[in-house]
Formats: C-alpha cells, sequence, structure tokens
C-alpha cells in the first residue's frame, strides 16, 4: 500500500513506518475508538457496511490529544482481495471550536435560567413594600394622631427606599451584563446603612420567631466603598438567612481585627 505524509503525521506515525505495523492495528488512536475502526475492518468478510466515517482522538507524544475525521471506502479487486481507500482530516482547531461555543452556549444557558430566577423573585420582593406603601398610606388618611401620623410616615419612607433598592438591583443586572456597572465611592456611614438594613429587613419579615438584629458594631465607622454595593451585599445575606431561618434570630454587624 501507500500513504501520503500528512496521513502519518496526523496519525502521529513517522512517515517511514511499515504500513502494516498501523493498518489493522492503529496503536495511537484512543482505544474506543480503535475499537470501532477494528470492528468496520473485521466485519467486511461478514458483510458489513463497505463504508466507514467517524471522528477520532489520537494520542501523539508529550500527552497531546488529536482529533481527526477518517474517511474509509473498501472494495474487493479481481482477485477477491479488499482494496482499502482512506483519507484523514485533521479536525483539532473544529473540535476546540465546537468546545468553546458549546461552553459558551452552557454559561449562556445557565445566565438566561438565573436571570429569569431573579426577575421572578424580585417581582415577589416588589409586592412587601409596595404592599405596605398602599396599606399605610391608607392608614395615614385615617388616623388624626400625631405619633401614629409620624411612625406610618418613617414605614413608607422605608419602603419607598426598599422599593427604589429592588429597582436598582434589576437595573444592576442590566448593566452587569452590558458591562457597564460601576462604582461610586465615597466615605459611608456604615452603622446608618446596617441600621437601615434592620429596620427594613424586620418590616419584610413574617415570622415573628425569628428576631433580625444589627448586634456588633464600633460607636463610630466610616469607610470609603460605594454604599449601594455594600447596601445590596448584605441585604442579600440577610435575604438568604430570613429565607432558611425558622426560629431563633438573625444577627449581623461587624468588628475591627486590628488598628490598620
Amino acid at each position: 500500500g501507500f500513504a501520503a505524509g500528512e496521513w502519518y503525521h496526523n496519525l502521529c506515525e513517522e512517515d517511514n513506518t511499515p504500513l502494516s505495523q498501523i493498518i489493522g492495528n492503529y496503536r495511537t488512536i484512543y482505544e474506543e475508538d480503535r475499537k470501532v475502526l477494528l470492528d468496520y475492518i473485521e466485519n467486511l468478510d461478514k458483510g458489513g457496511n463497505k463504508i466507514y466515517s467517524n471522528d477520532l482522538r489520537v494520542m501523539c507524544p508529550l500527552g497531546k490529544t488529536k482529533w481527526l475525521h477518517k474517511n474509509v471506502i473498501a472494495e474487493k479487486n479481481c482477485k477477491g482481495e479488499w482494496e482499502i481507500v482512506g483519507i484523514n482530516f485533521d479536525i483539532t482547531h473544529d473540535k476546540e471550536t465546537e468546545a468553546t461555543l458549546l461552553e459558551a452556549k452552557t454559561r449562556a444557558e445557565e445566565s438566561n435560567r438565573l436571570k429569569s430566577a431573579f426577575l421572578a423573585n424580585m417581582s415577589h420582593e416588589i409586592r412587601t413594600p409596595l404592599n405596605a406603601i398602599v396599606g399605610f398610606s391608607n392608614m395615614l388618611m385615617e388616623t388624626e394622631d400625631k405619633e401614629e401620623e409620624r411612625e406610618y410616615y418613617n414605614i413608607i419612607e422605608d419602603n419607598n427606599n426598599l422599593l427604589l433598592q429592588l429597582i436598582n438591583d434589576i437595573l444592576d443586572l442590566s448593566k452587569i451584563e452590558a458591562g457597564t456597572l460601576d462604582f461610586a465611592y465615597s466615605d459611608v456611614n456604615i452603622n446608618s446603612i446596617l441600621m437601615d438594613i434592620e429596620r427594613s429587613s424586620r418590616m419584610r419579615s413574617q415570622n415573628e420567631n425569628v428576631k433580625i438584629v444589627f448586634s456588633e458594631y464600633m460607636p463610630e465607622c466610616f469607610i470609603k466603598t460605594d454604599k449601594n454595593r455594600v447596601t445590596q451585599v448584605i441585604i442579600n445575606f440577610v435575604n438568604n438567612a430570613m429565607k432558611f431561618t425558622s426560629e431563633g434570630s438573625i444577627r449581623f454587624g461587624y468588628r475591627l481585627l486590628d488598628k490598620d
């Protein structure tokens, strides 16, 4: 038989290797793929398919793997001997591109699933402050007690802020996907943020058996950060704790690890 130099190269064989050591052996081909190819050759005399077309993995030196697409056609000559014509295509680059596209597709599908779950959760979360705003606005119109009025105003204001935060979260999702999420750094009063979170979380909580407490802090603490991002992160932690806590307490706060 005869084989071109590229045929040897594709199978990671030396050009001067006798064909008898390759054909029917295919020692560089992965075991599972080699079995399919050898079964094709063995079944020719049993009336098997005369055409073989398949993708194969080849083991090259230094542990490198190469992908080939192999086409083979077999015909009997006038002497009753099998004559085999085959061609190999190196499709390694195609397989790598395919794997990259598949990974990107999987990431896109997961991103879409998470976005749908996020929006479904947000639609539920938005109802809570909306109900409070509508409910306490109606009660505000009916009360004449100044102390009650102030309390209702505060509740409405807290829920307005919560609603605004939820809307900002949804808008930030779009910014994250577009790669345009920005950070606005300023001197932030951490105590003020955590007290607001404590108050709004208590209002959202529907479980009287769970206490939500901002419990560990210093008399004063200012850090340079993005107020909205810090608030988002801590609210998400507290919200998750509220979902999975049936009784007891949810406590959050901060401590100074060292003077620096």
